[in-house]
């Protein structure tokens, strides 16, 4: 059927569901058809019937362009892209800037200091004398419409952004073709922000000169029906500072915050930084007093968490000193060397420190020089100095840090061992508690039938294991010992069977797992390594294989008893530091020495500890 054959009210009719975008394709078609999509009863039944469709426009090089936004896969971390599409036409295109109002753009020519209202759908134009004249550098302009009546009728909105909380306003009627001064505003300062309009209103972000900062900022509607201003009531509390304005689906306001952190509530901070890792909260504690005294409260600690992301970072003692370190193992599986890097130094008045144990984002460290034991948070910065019971602490004491359970929070303890006899003796071994709610050493008991090696010990969940050996068993029948910091006991638990390995040793994984290493079967004499992980810790142990390396040549000379060691799951490599030398084994039997630049090396370090480190808030108590 032939459109010319359709009577003219079926064919208005169609036009009238036809989008505005595609009927513009008509104007130059005919003189009836742009006759016809000027017609002002033509527009109303349009508006009414006609499905929308939102475009994107933007103002660039002072011409003002179609552009397209995609958006899709962003949250599947697909890049967006931004492409200018066709320019809107005008003859003079010096655009300094650009309203839009029910598909009217109300156009400010710095060029020509004139404003001009235009249809870019139907072409039309209108020029807008000013009264006196305009400034198009400070005059603020909105463009709106009378939404009371039956029909719309369409005004130009003028504010003289002169210095000062005073602005005079006025109003360009298109009926009457003329300015008419309305009043003055007083009491609100307008800023360079972008006006928006819905529903023939026009809101704008201002400042109110009679209020304190960061209340100052509000948002200001036009009203086109009464020519009047009027604040906007927002949600309450609103502690924020507004940075600007946009309209969501035409009909609805939205509002972009800008948080300004010292305008939010004091519950408010706490809970966004309770979800902020600890290492980057660390940063805070010499910003104010009152940062540091809020990483050191108790109550935040314990909110901290439960809610913050855990973090684990690697640490190492090296020369006496602690040091935060990285090791790289990304596409060792590809024949990319790993690399090694010691990161920044922990800093103590008194760094010479022979041992380092870690539990729950403390530090216990024993200082050789000065013969003291301390305790150390180094996000908090918080230290604390155990005292002896006695004048001084043995060289071959063993100590071990943890916590007990408790309903009310976690109660930090440190568990000392006195080994009057070094070496692989057998003795009674007298052991004590110091309790940090008391502040004082407590002896507890006698240790027997326990040698307590020189394993590093590793903890779990708040208690502490290493591997021990029993004086009636052969040299190689070990076995698991823990202590349990809320009972104060010891307990045997087992190993997986058999395990009949010279060398073994303990290390963490995910802060929730033992990690066992053995080496060396004195029953098939193999240069075997194997590495378990627990399924589950308690009174019964279970234990599944992580990693087999066969028929290690360079082993006796890696491996020692009670080394400390990092496995790595994900890639399933062994990292370790034995001989003072840096040591990374992969399954297929490759080993390679990194020194701290990444090198291959056979350089030796004075390294004697590595392990993993997770930053917490943890207060010393």
């Amino acid at each position: 059927m032939e459109w010319k054959s359709l009577p003219m009210d079926l064919q208005e009719e169609i036009l009238f569901r036809v989008p505005a975008k595609s009927m513009a394709r008509l104007r130059s078609t005919s003189k009836q058809w742009n006759a016809f999509l000027k017609s002002g009863s033509f527009a109303k039944i349009h508006s009414a019937f006609a499905p929308k469709e939102s475009l994107i426009i933007m103002l660039k090089d002072r011409r003002v362009y179609l552009a397209s936004v995609n958006l899709h896969g962003v949250q599947n971390n697909v890049d967006p892209s931004v492409k200018l599409a066709s320019q809107l036409y005008l003859k003079d295109p010096h655009i300094s800037n650009v309203f839009h109002c029910d598909g009217l753009l109300l156009l400010c020519n710095i060029k020509e200091n004139r404003l001009e209202v235009w249809n870019p759908c139907t072409g039309e134009t209108k020029l807008i004398k000013p009264r006196h004249g305009y400034n198009m550098k400070s005059d603020f302009f909105a463009i709106g419409y009378n939404n009371k009546s039956s029909s719309k009728k369409y005004k130009v909105l003028r504010v003289d952004r002169r210095p000062g909380p005073v602005g005079e306003y006025e109003i360009y009627d298109f009926t009457n073709d003329s300015w008419r001064v309305l009043g003055e505003i007083t009491d609100w300062i307008f800023g360079q922000n972008y006006p928006v309009t819905v529903k023939g209103d026009t809101y704008l972000v201002a400042y109110h000169t009679r209020s304190a900062w960061p209340n100052s900022r509000g948002i200001l509607c036009f009203d086109f029906s009464t020519e009047r201003f009027q604040s906007v009531s927002l949600p309450q509390p609103f502690p924020y500072a507004i940075a600007a304005l946009s309209v969501v689906r035409e009909e609805k306001l939205c509002v972009l915050v800008d948080m300004e952190w010292r305008s939010l509530p004091v519950d408010l901070q706490e809970e966004i930084l309770s979800r902020v890792p600890a290492k980057s909260l660390a940063r805070l504690r010499s910003t104010s007093k009152r940062w540091n005294a809020l990483l050191k409260s108790g109550s935040f600690a314990k909110i901290h968490s439960a809610n913050a992301p855990t973090e684990s970072l690697i640490i190492m003692l090296k020369d006496s000193r602690v040091y935060l370190a990285s090791v790289n193992l990304h596409g060792v599986h590809n024949n990319v060397a790993p690399s090694f890097e010691l990161g920044s130094r922990f800093y103590l008045k008194e760094p010479h420190i022979c041992n380092v144990f870690h539990c729950d984002g403390l530090l216990l460290l024993c200082t050789i020089k000065e013969n003291r034991l301390e305790v150390w948070n180094p996000c908090s910065g918080e230290t604390k100095l155990l005292k002896p019971r006695n004048s001084y602490y043995k060289e071959s004491n063993f100590f071990a840090l943890g916590y007990a359970n408790k309903s009310s929070g976690k109660k930090y303890k440190v568990l000392s061992v006195d080994r009057p006899n070094s070496g692989l003796c057998i003795s009674n071994n007298e052991y004590e508690i110091y309790d940090f709610t008391k502040d004082s050493w407590r002896v507890h008991g006698v240790t027997t039938n326990r040698i307590l090696i020189q394993n590093y010990p590793v903890s779990v969940k708040g208690n502490t294991y290493w591997v021990d050996r029993n004086p009636e068993w052969p040299f190689n029948k070990k076995y698991l010992l823990s202590f349990d910091f809320s009972t104060e006991r010891f307990q045997s638990l087992s190993l997986p069977q058999p395990f009949p390995y010279v060398v073994a040793a303990l290390s963490v994984v995910r802060e929730e797992q033992l990690c066992l290493l053995g080496y060396y079967s004195t029953e098939t004499y193999s240069e075997d390594l194997h590495i378990w992980v627990t399924t589950s810790i308690g009174s019964v142990m279970s234990w599944s294989k992580f990693l087999t390396v066969h028929n290690i040549n360079q082993g006796r000379e890696i491996f020692a008893d009670g080394m400390s060691f990092l496995a790595v799951e994900q890639t399933k490599v062994l990292v370790c530091f034995s001989n003072q030398i840096l040591h990374i084994v992969r399954e297929n039997n490759h080993i390679q020495h990194v020194d701290d630049h990444g090198r291959d090396s056979t350089s030796r370090s004075s390294c004697s500890v590595l392990l993993k480190y997770v930053p917490s808030l943890a207060q010393i108590q």
